[in-house]
């Protein structure tokens, strides 16, 4: 038997469709349930399993209902959901699913009846555009799993792979794997993390995820998340759970520690959580890295919180059997096989080297590739230069102006507009004597400048301007770049006898700081005076 969960939280009519659309396909052999799981909608989505016919497989037990007074979250309420499940397969859906193939549940059927692997992972197709991800392989970019990606393979679909993660659209999971791991975890709260922490834990403990994107179905992606109003204050109500179906007991029920703390972001929370179990120390500190660069001081209350349900989470490991030598040894295994499929490790690895001191850094940076070949787009492009940049630092720091002016000609050549690059490579080119390069660089980087000043302001330029920041570049904040391009300017315009061709870049430099008279006394000296004789004038 297969038993569908669907989780559903103010999905309107589209619950309806996705699941009618699941009962029309052809049943497996060994029979179909469905538990619907209504999150605490408001909206009144689930109304429609009161009517008789729904009423009437409610009644045999073909489809159970549960539903939350108040919203639990997508892990919580699939763990719910599975709650009584017979199936010897488990299929968490999204409930704004479409099903183009009409025989995809005796495939899924047989996939586990020849027991080529415990999670399945089949092709999400966009309903809006009907973009496949057929070649691709679902992944995270960063270690803290808040950022998505699809590292590209080829352009045929992938069938049979052993892979990483499962998207949690369409996740399916054999009921005694799914039991093992204690099913999907109560800790996190909201959305985010669930299928690729249980996708990763499922690989700690010796089962396989397999993609197969010879199978599909229709995914409804959305640009931006939804935001809930607050259900009310329900109590819940669920429909009798079959005796034989998966316990309720499977975990404890968990306590929140920064409940009642709204300020914490919960994706925060859920990130640091997830870390705890997953990562051992050193990786533990990489994670706490990202999530500083992301939150500031919203990390030091969540971290109290934490330290709060350490003693739950530490518990929740013992039951799996995670000891901190096996939670260690796991990881390593993981991170080896999956290494090529996993962009997170490398950027952590990036950031960790910058900490390096000079001399230390030089010889790490070489190891680190140039290129992810998991990255795509400007990820690839971000990432690259930032490595560009990571090496051309280290050489700086070391007075190596020649190897300086290799690493960022290099990273021009992908991003001729990176104005922190720009200004490393202008005072490189300063120190080794090479004005004619000098010269044309500064006048480009002004360009550049000069380019985003309708979008961006007078200045002078601060972090995150578009120019001047990268998101491999955490901390990185090159201000004021546009006033040392136009100092640098004047200045060299005066080198070489043009004083007359400095007043331009003084003037710009005024514009922002009118009440500098340093600079003043510099534009008067560049300004020949008038004649003081008539007959001269």
């Amino acid at each position: 038997m297969l038993s569908l969960v669907i989780g559903s939280r103010n999905e309107g009519e589209l619950l309806q469709r996705t699941v009618e659309g699941a009962l029309a396909l052809d049943p497996p052999q060994g029979g179909l349930e469905v538990s619907v799981v209504d999150d605490g909608s408001v909206d009144g989505c689930a109304a429609f399993l009161e009517q008789p016919p729904w009423r009437a497989l409610r009644d045999r037990g073909q489809l159970r209902l549960t539903r939350h007074g108040q919203a639990r979250g997508v892990s919580a309420g699939r763990h719910r959901g599975a709650i009584g499940c017979r199936g010897e397969v488990l299929i968490f859906l999204d409930a704004h699913l479409t099903f183009p193939q009409v025989d995809l549940w005796q495939q899924v059927e047989r996939h586990f009846a020849e027991r080529r692997s415990d999670l399945l992972a089949v092709d999400c197709i966009d309903v809006r555009t009907q973009s496949s991800n057929a070649g691709h392989v679902y992944s995270s970019k960063r270690l803290c799993h808040q950022a998505t990606t699809w590292v590209r393979q080829g352009v045929e679909p992938i069938s049979g792979q052993i892979v990483p993660f499962v998207n949690g659209g369409f996740f399916a999971i054999r009921r005694a794997a799914y039991e093992a791991l204690l099913g999907f975890p109560l800790f996190l709260q909201g959305w985010g993390h669930e299928d690729r922490y249980l996708s990763m834990l499922a690989g700690y403990c010796g089962y396989r995820c397999m993609l197969d994107q010879r199978l599909a179905v229709g995914h409804l992606y959305r640009d931006v998340m939804p935001v809930h109003a607050d259900s009310s204050d329900r109590s819940d109500v669920a429909d009798p759970w079959p005796a034989d179906g998966l316990p309720p007991d499977l975990q404890p029920d968990y306590h929140h520690a920064n409940t009642g703390s709204p300020e914490i972001p919960r994706l925060l929370m859920n990130s640091l959580r997830c870390g705890t179990v997953l990562y051992a120390p050193p990786v533990f500190a990489q994670l706490l890295e990202q999530l500083r660069c992301d939150y500031g001081a919203l990390l030091d209350p969540a971290l109290v919180c934490l330290e709060q349900e350490r003693p739950q989470l530490r518990r929740y490991g013992e039951r799996l059997g995670l000891t901190p030598e096996r939670q260690a040894s796991a990881m390593e295994v993981f991170f080896e096989r999956f290494g090529p499929y996993l962009p997170m490790l490398q950027e952590a690895r990036l950031q960790a080297i910058r900490g390096l001191s000079p001399t230390e850094g030089l010889v790490a940076i070489e190891q680190q590739p140039l290129v992810i070949e998991s990255l795509s787009g400007d990820d690839r492009l971000h990432y690259c230069c930032a490595r560009l940049y990571i090496e051309a630092s280290f050489a700086y720091d070391l007075q190596d102006w020649e190897r300086v002016v290799r690493c960022l000609l290099q990273l021009l050549s992908h991003d001729p507009d990176y104005l922190p690059g720009l200004r490393m490579l202008t005072i490189a080119l300063r120190l080794l004597g090479r004005r004619r390069a000098l010269r044309f660089w500064l006048q480009h980087a002004a360009s550049v400048v000069e380019a985003h000043r309708p979008s961006q302001g007078p200045g002078p330029i601060r972090g995150w301007h578009p120019a001047a920041s990268n998101p491999y570049l955490r901390y990185l904040h090159w201000t004021e770049v546009d006033r040392c391009v136009w100092d640098d300017l004047a200045a060299l315009e005066v080198e070489e006898g043009n004083p007359l061709a400095a007043a331009p870049w003084l003037l710009k430099l005024l514009e922002q700081t009118p009440e500098d008279r340093q600079l003043r006394e510099r534009l008067n000296q560049c300004i020949p005076p008038p004649p003081s004789d008539p007959l001269a004038a």
